[in-house]
């Protein structure tokens, strides 16, 4: 195990339950603490140099870009599973969420290319509900 202390990586809070989540580009593991980075949770295994992470709040699922294979990890945060992996550009590093319009943008860094993934569909003017995407 890699000790929280040592990990040089992005970091997210989860506003809506508890616990902090770490990126681990050194190795292919994305770690998740407690309410402190000294509260050790599990790391969940994901794709090479996870570099990026963020949150969709509308569907309760964590995003972890993968560097070194090119792909993006979808984390279902009620059971911290793997439930998704998406093929995008050469190297990807960034990626922020929108959730107006329900998509993740992933910037590559080898290929000078944005990534646009959809989370959610806007809602339709008639009920506002969203219409996620449950398939990758």
């Amino acid at each position: 195990m890699i000790g929280i202390e040592d990990v040089k990586a992005q970091a997210w809070f989860n506003p809506v339950g508890s616990g902090i989540s770490i990126d681990n580009p050194e190795g292919s593991g994305f770690m998740l603490t407690g309410d402190s980075p000294d509260e050790f949770i599990s790391e969940i295994p994901v794709g090479d140099a996870p570099t990026g992470i963020a949150f969709d709040s509308v569907n309760g699922q964590m995003y972890v870009t993968n560097q070194a294979d090119d792909t993006v990890h979808v984390i279902d945060t009620a059971t911290n599973e793997v439930i998704g992996e998406i093929p995008v550009g050469d190297a990807p590093t960034g990626i922020a969420h929108d959730p107006v319009n329900g998509q993740m943008y992933v910037t590559n860094q080898h290929d000078d290319t944005v990534h646009i993934i959809i989370t959610c569909l806007p809602p339709p003017p008639d009920d506002g509900v969203p219409e996620c995407a449950a398939e990758f």
